[in-house]
């Protein structure tokens, strides 16, 4: 059982919007709706993580034991195609997350991170700075940072190659991290299974009050839209705060 609620939702380049629900891609493009399963003679998909699309244009579904592509059809009637795209996972392994950063593709798992890159992929742990194996959460910032959240032990920042690890000593609860977000003045932002949230600021992060209104509901998502009123998911509620 993996620790983390599994929300796939994206934005691509043309403004239209994908969902992960189970197996099943959802699109939504201007009021219309379209859904495309994997036939049997495709690959086999679980339950997606999440959906991305990467510097290609490929569109690229994740779950927890595998990486996808998905062909678009140039029929509307024709419900596309699904490729599963080669990826060597250990024994135990899983995915969670995936991300593009410097020109590759970024997949947190159970036991670290990993870059792929014309089907050659490497592997990122403890070893090499993380302060924690299992990544849960990838987001990348505006600075051209790839941000991760791990399960227990923080915050991780990959600048081009170098890990800076968020840890308690900087200040982050031992909790599970949900998301890694940024707002509109590019400032980071972490949130926690608690219902809790952190601002990155320099080497540290600083507790942020959270609302009353928001009680004792788990915080899931938490969006910035372009008025710069905040949007936050909760396990029970959507709230918005304006301002």
């Amino acid at each position: 059982t993996q620790p983390y609620l599994t929300q796939a939702a994206y934005r691509d380049g043309k403004g239209r919007l994908w969902f992960g629900l189970r197996e099943q891609l959802v699109e939504y493009d201007h009021g219309r709706i379209s859904k495309y399963v994997p036939r049997a003679n495709e690959a086999r998909i679980h339950e997606i993580a999440q959906v991305i699309e990467d510097s290609r244009g490929r569109l690229l579904a994740v779950d927890s034991y595998g990486l996808y592509e998905f062909v678009e059809p140039t029929d509307p009637q024709n419900g596309g195609k699904w490729g599963q795209l080669r990826l060597d996972l250990a024994p135990g392994q899983t995915l969670s997350c995936i991300a593009t950063y410097i020109g590759s593709l970024w997949l947190g798992s159970s036991q670290g991170l990993i870059k792929y890159e014309a089907n050659r992929q490497s592997l990122y742990t403890a070893k090499q700075g993380l302060s924690e194996d299992l990544i849960i959460s990838l987001n990348e910032d505006r600075d051209g940072n790839l941000w991760l959240g791990t399960s227990s032990r923080g915050v991780c920042k990959l600048s081009g190659v170098r890990v800076v690890s968020f840890t308690q000593a900087e200040g982050i609860p031992a909790q599970t991290i949900n998301r890694v977000f940024e707002d509109k003045q590019r400032r980071i932002y972490a949130s926690f299974d608690s219902g809790a949230a952190v601002e990155i600021v320099g080497s540290s992060a600083k507790p942020i009050v959270p609302s009353s209104r928001l009680g004792n509901f788990k915080v899931f998502r938490v969006v910035q839209d372009r008025r710069s009123d905040w949007w936050v998911g909760t396990d029970s509620a959507l709230f918005t705060f304006t301002g």
